[in-house]
């Protein structure tokens, strides 16, 4: 059985204009993604009433029509 605890549905997007640097750099995504988890974690246990919260996380990076070989045109 598993405790019912409260859950959020947080996304993280990136402006257009800074979407090159991740295409280019794919690494980038992962570093990004630790970023924005260690800030949600931090916000959690600073925010949440509980004594000593565990957050836990699944995250999942979506590029769907970031790749040159997709197209966005509509059939």
């Amino acid at each position: 059985m598993l405790r019912k605890v409260p859950h959020r549905h947080v996304v993280f997007s990136i402006p257009k204009i800074l979407r090159r640097y991740f295409f280019y750099d794919r690494d980038l995504l992962s570093d990004l993604s630790r970023c924005a988890w260690e800030s949600l974690k931090l916000f959690l246990q600073e925010t949440v009433p509980e004594k000593n919260p565990i957050p836990g996380a699944v995250i999942a990076i979506q590029t769907s029509g970031d790749s040159p070989n997709i197209s966005n045109r509509n059939h």
